[in-house]
C-alpha cells in the first residue's frame, strides 16, 4: 500500500519519517478513497495517544496528489528485524521491552484506541533500547460500549491475529492483549510456533481452538512467572485473558529482570514494625538522658553526640492507633535534655541530640 522514507524537514532542521501511498495503488478511485480514509484515521488516532512508547504523527499532507504522513524518525530497527537477525532474545531484554510496550499499549487503550494489527513489524526498537508502537493504520476508536468493530471485514495479520478477530467478532482491548502475548512468545522462542505448522493459516486455525504449546515446553529457561503471564494472554477465550491492558502491564512491572515476581510487603505489614522501631528509638534516647539527669551510679560516660532518625513514615494502614505518632515522638524527644526536634516535610521527623539542628 505504501512506503516509508527518511526525509529532511528543512523548516525544523530535523530528520523525519515520511510515509506515502504508492501512486499505482491510488489508480482505483474506490481503493484510493479507502486508503485516504485510513491515513486520516491513523493521524487522528495516533495523535490521541500521548505516550513516550507510542510514535506520534506530525502531519498529513499532499504533494502532486501523493498523500503523505510525517512522524519522528527513529534511529533503530523494527522488532521484526531484530528477531530475524538474532532469533530469540534473552529473558531480561524481553522483559525490559515488554514493560515499555505494555505501557504504551495501555495508554492507547486508555485513550480508547484499539490497534488491531500489533506485530513485531509495528514495534520500533530505537538505538537506546526504547520500544515504540507505531502504525495505527487499521486501528479503531472504541464505541461507547468500549468495543471496536471491523465494519464488514477481517483486517490484520494472520500470524498475530486473535481468535475473535479472525472470526470477525466485536473487538476490545483484549484482542491487542492476545497479539502482544504472541509477540512475547516469539521473542522468547524465536517464532517456533509458526515453524510447527504448514503455513500461517493452519497455525492461526490451531490457535482458535487451543493455546500455543507452553513456553517452557519449547525453552525450559523461561521463568515460570513470565510463562504464566504470556499463557494468560494467549487463552482462546477473550473472557479468560486479562480484562485490561493496565492489569497486564502491572503484572509485567512486577517481574524482576530475571523473570521472577518482585515480592512487595503490604503497607500495613510495614507500618507496624516502623512504629515499633520509632518507639524503641525514642524510649532508648529518653531513658538514656533520664538516667544521666538523675545521676545514676556507674562509671563516667563521656559525652557524645547521639542522633535518632525517623523518616519516610506514613500511616498507609489507616490505623487510628498510628495517627499523630510522629508528632508524639517529636514532642517526647524535645523534652529530653540536650535535644531538639523538627518535622521536615510530610510525616517526616528527625532529631539531632546535644547539638544544634543542621538539616541534611
Amino acid at each position: 500500500m505504501g512506503v516509508v522514507y527518511q526525509a529532511w524537514d528543512a523548516e525544523l532542521g530535523v530528520a523525519v519519517a515520511l510515509k506515502v501511498i504508492r501512486p499505482e495503488v491510488l489508480s482505483d478511485p474506490v481503493t484510493a478513497s479507502e486508503i485516504e480514509r485510513r491515513f486520516k484515521r491513523e493521524l487522528v488516532l495516533a495523535r490521541a495517544v500521548t505516550h513516550k512508547n507510542v510514535v506520534r504523527i506530525h502531519d498529513l499532507g499532499s504533494i502532486d496528489d501523493i498523500k503523505y504522513l510525517t512522524m519522528p524518525f527513529i534511529e533503530g530497527e523494527s522488532l521484526a528485524q531484530v528477531l530475524q537477525r538474532r532469533g530469540k532474545l534473552p529473558v531480561a531484554e524481553t522483559i525490559a521491552m515488554a514493560k515499555q510496550i505494555a505501557q504504551g499499549l495501555a495508554a492507547a487503550h486508555e485513550a480508547g484506541v484499539i490497534h488491531r494489527d500489533l506485530k513485531p513489524e509495528n514495534i520500533m526498537i530505537a538505538s537506546d533500547g526504547s520500544a515504540l508502537i507505531m502504525d495505527f493504520g487499521i486501528a479503531r476508536s472504541t464505541s461507547g460500549t468500549g468495543t471496536a468493530t471491523a465494519l464488514g471485514g477481517v483486517m490484520g495479520t494472520l500470524e498475530y491475529m486473535s481468535p475473535e478477530q479472525a472470526q470477525g467478532l466485536t473487538l476490545d482491548q483484549r484482542t491487542d492483549v492476545y497479539s502482544f502475548g504472541l509477540i512475547l512468545y516469539d521473542m522468547l522462542t524465536g517464532r517456533q510456533r509458526i515453524a510447527l505448522h504448514q503455513n500461517p493459516m493452519s497455525e492461526m486455525m490451531s490457535r482458535m481452538q487451543r493455546s500455543p504449546p507452553p513456553l517452557r515446553q519449547l525453552d525450559g529457561e523461561v521463568p515460570e512467572a513470565f510463562e504464566r503471564i504470556v499463557s494468560r494472554c494467549l487463552l482462546p477465550s477473550a473472557d479468560a485473558r486479562y480484562k485490561t491492558t493496565a492489569e497486564l502491564a502491572a503484572e509485567i512491572e512486577s517481574l524482576t529482570p530475571e523473570g521472577h515476581v518482585l515480592v512487595r510487603a503490604s503497607p500495613k505489614s510495614l507500618v507496624i514494625p516502623a512504629a515499633l522501631v520509632a518507639g524503641a528509638l525514642v524510649l532508648s534516647a529518653g531513658g538514656w538522658f533520664f538516667m544521666r539527669s538523675r545521676g545514676a551510679p556507674g562509671p563516667p560516660v563521656p559525652v557524645r553526640n547521639v542522633s535518632v532518625l525517623v523518616a519516610n513514615f506514613e500511616n498507609r494502614a489507616h490505623e487510628p492507633l498510628f495517627d499523630g505518632l510522629v508528632e508524639q515522638a517529636s514532642e517526647s524527644a524535645s523534652k529530653a535534655r540536650h535535644s531538639s526536634a523538627r518535622i521536615r516535610g510530610r510525616m517526616h521527623c528527625a532529631w539531632r541530640l546535644n547539638r544544634s539542628w543542621a538539616p541534611r
